[in-house]
């Protein structure tokens, strides 16, 4: 879902910190922003602070469970 709004905003370029293997939209199950059959290309910059978002993100959803 972000990397389709990132790509109808035509963002120029996406930059992240960690991955979402399960349902990622960029460099995991698909690549949404580099893929030439869209009209839009943006570029990708991933493993920003890494560590630091997993872990963010580790505790944000187990703080929701």
């Amino acid at each position: 879902m972000c990397a389709g709004a990132a790509m109808w905003s035509r963002l120029d370029r996406i930059v992240y910190g960690a991955p979402d293997l399960k349902a990622g939209g960029v460099w995991s199950l698909y690549n949404i922003p580099q893929d030439r059959r869209l009209n839009h290309y943006a570029e990708v910059m991933d493993g920003v602070r890494e560590e630091e978002c997993a872990e963010l993100l580790t505790e944000f959803f187990e703080s929701r469970r």
